[in-house]
Protein backbone atom coordinates (compact mmCIF):
# COMPACT_ATOMS: atom_id res chain seq x y z
CA UNK A 1 0.00 0.00 0.00
CA UNK A 2 3.05 2.35 0.69
CA UNK A 3 1.75 3.03 4.49
CA UNK A 4 0.53 1.06 7.27
CA UNK A 5 -2.36 0.17 8.14
CA UNK A 6 -3.32 2.74 11.52
CA UNK A 7 -2.63 0.81 14.50
CA UNK A 8 -6.41 0.00 15.91
CA UNK A 9 -7.74 -0.96 12.71
CA UNK A 10 -4.65 -3.46 12.17
CA UNK A 11 -5.41 -4.48 15.54
CA UNK A 12 -9.09 -5.15 14.58
CA UNK A 13 -8.19 -6.86 11.55
CA UNK A 14 -5.46 -9.36 13.24
CA UNK A 15 -7.53 -9.95 16.67
CA UNK A 16 -11.20 -9.42 16.10
CA UNK A 17 -12.06 -9.81 12.66
CA UNK A 18 -11.31 -9.37 9.22
CA UNK A 19 -13.84 -7.06 8.60
CA UNK A 20 -17.88 -8.05 8.93
CA UNK A 21 -18.81 -6.21 12.20
CA UNK A 22 -19.27 -2.37 13.02
CA UNK A 23 -21.68 -0.13 11.53
CA UNK A 24 -23.42 0.02 7.95
CA UNK A 25 -22.92 -2.93 6.12
CA UNK A 26 -20.08 -3.89 7.93
CA UNK A 27 -16.29 -3.04 7.96
CA UNK A 28 -14.51 -3.96 5.08
CA UNK A 29 -11.75 -6.27 5.87
CA UNK A 30 -8.06 -6.19 4.77
CA UNK A 31 -7.69 -7.87 1.51
CA UNK A 32 -9.17 -11.38 1.55
CA UNK A 33 -11.09 -10.43 3.88
CA UNK A 34 -15.20 -9.70 4.25
CA UNK A 35 -16.11 -6.99 1.26
CA UNK A 36 -19.69 -6.18 2.69
CA UNK A 37 -23.37 -7.30 2.15
CA UNK A 38 -23.75 -7.07 -1.05
CA UNK A 39 -20.53 -8.58 -2.28
CA UNK A 40 -20.72 -11.43 -0.07
CA UNK A 41 -17.62 -13.36 -1.54
CA UNK A 42 -15.22 -11.40 0.09
CA UNK A 43 -13.89 -10.68 -3.60
CA UNK A 44 -13.56 -7.04 -4.29
CA UNK A 45 -11.59 -5.61 -6.92
CA UNK A 46 -8.95 -2.87 -4.90
CA UNK A 47 -7.01 -0.26 -6.61
CA UNK A 48 -3.58 -0.22 -5.33
CA UNK A 49 -1.98 2.68 -6.89
CA UNK A 50 -0.09 5.43 -4.64
CA UNK A 51 -0.96 4.93 -1.38
CA UNK A 52 -4.34 4.39 -2.10
CA UNK A 53 -6.94 1.85 -0.70
CA UNK A 54 -10.20 2.09 -2.32
CA UNK A 55 -12.64 -0.31 -4.52
CA UNK A 56 -11.50 -0.12 -8.42
CA UNK A 57 -12.04 3.49 -10.05
CA UNK A 58 -14.19 3.38 -13.32
CA UNK A 59 -12.05 5.86 -15.10
CA UNK A 60 -9.10 7.53 -14.38
CA UNK A 61 -8.22 9.34 -11.29
CA UNK A 62 -6.05 12.17 -10.70
CA UNK A 63 -4.48 10.85 -7.05
CA UNK A 64 -3.83 14.36 -4.71
CA UNK A 65 -3.41 14.91 -1.12
CA UNK A 66 -6.35 15.90 0.61
CA UNK A 67 -4.99 18.83 1.59
CA UNK A 68 -5.07 19.99 -1.76
CA UNK A 69 -8.83 19.66 -1.36
CA UNK A 70 -9.45 21.93 1.48
CA UNK A 71 -10.14 25.46 1.11
CA UNK A 72 -7.16 27.85 2.57
CA UNK A 73 -9.02 28.65 5.76
CA UNK A 74 -12.35 26.76 4.91
CA UNK A 75 -14.64 24.08 7.00
CA UNK A 76 -11.92 20.91 7.27
CA UNK A 77 -15.18 19.30 8.10
CA UNK A 78 -16.65 19.67 4.36
CA UNK A 79 -14.58 19.13 1.62
CA UNK A 80 -15.48 19.27 -1.47
CA UNK A 81 -13.95 16.19 -3.99
CA UNK A 82 -13.69 16.96 -7.44
CA UNK A 83 -14.92 13.92 -9.30
CA UNK A 84 -11.35 13.86 -11.15
CA UNK A 85 -9.18 13.89 -8.57
CA UNK A 86 -9.09 11.38 -5.61
CA UNK A 87 -7.30 11.79 -2.10
CA UNK A 88 -4.65 9.64 -1.31
CA UNK A 89 -4.34 7.53 1.52
CA UNK A 90 -7.99 6.86 2.07
CA UNK A 91 -9.13 3.70 3.18
CA UNK A 92 -12.72 2.67 2.79
CA UNK A 93 -14.04 1.60 6.13
CA UNK A 94 -17.77 0.48 5.43
CA UNK A 95 -20.30 1.56 2.65
CA UNK A 96 -23.66 2.75 3.92
CA UNK A 97 -25.89 2.19 0.79
CA UNK A 98 -26.36 4.42 -2.40
CA UNK A 99 -22.90 5.49 -2.99
CA UNK A 100 -22.03 6.55 0.83
CA UNK A 101 -19.20 5.54 2.37
CA UNK A 102 -16.65 5.91 5.65
CA UNK A 103 -13.41 6.15 4.79
CA UNK A 104 -10.54 6.49 7.03
CA UNK A 105 -7.60 8.99 6.36
CA UNK A 106 -4.39 7.01 7.53
CA UNK A 107 -1.82 9.48 8.15
CA UNK A 108 -4.12 11.99 10.23
CA UNK A 109 -6.65 9.51 11.55
CA UNK A 110 -9.62 11.11 10.52
CA UNK A 111 -12.94 9.35 9.62
CA UNK A 112 -14.84 10.70 6.76
CA UNK A 113 -18.23 10.21 5.45
CA UNK A 114 -18.23 10.60 1.41
CA UNK A 115 -21.21 11.27 -0.51
CA UNK A 116 -22.37 13.54 -3.22
CA UNK A 117 -18.86 14.50 -3.96
CA UNK A 118 -18.27 15.53 -0.51
CA UNK A 119 -16.34 14.25 2.41
CA UNK A 120 -17.42 14.79 5.72
CA UNK A 121 -15.80 14.87 8.90
CA UNK A 122 -17.01 12.05 10.75
CA UNK A 123 -15.12 11.71 13.64
CA UNK A 124 -10.99 13.14 14.69
CA UNK A 125 -10.43 8.76 15.20
CA UNK A 126 -11.31 5.68 14.23
CA UNK A 127 -11.47 5.58 17.60
CA UNK A 128 -14.16 8.33 18.31
CA UNK A 129 -15.93 6.40 15.50
CA UNK A 130 -16.17 3.57 17.00
CA UNK A 131 -17.06 4.50 20.14
CA UNK A 132 -20.03 6.87 18.39
CA UNK A 133 -21.18 3.71 16.66
CA UNK A 134 -20.80 2.14 20.33
CA UNK A 135 -23.10 4.32 21.77
CA UNK A 136 -25.74 4.10 19.20
CA UNK A 137 -25.37 7.44 17.39
CA UNK A 138 -25.99 8.01 13.41
CA UNK A 139 -23.02 8.55 12.20
CA UNK A 140 -24.72 9.33 8.50
CA UNK A 141 -26.07 11.96 10.30
CA UNK A 142 -24.06 14.86 8.57
CA UNK A 143 -24.42 18.31 8.03
CA UNK A 144 -24.75 18.91 3.82
CA UNK A 145 -24.47 22.83 4.17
Amino acid sequence: MGFPYPPLLRTLYLRLANGGFGPAYGLVGAFGGYADAIHTEGRREFMLQESVVYPSFSEEITLIDIEQCEKPGGDRKKIYIDPAVWPKYLIELCEWGCGYFSLLHAPTGRVYYFGEDYLFQQANSLEEWLERWLRGENLEQVNWT
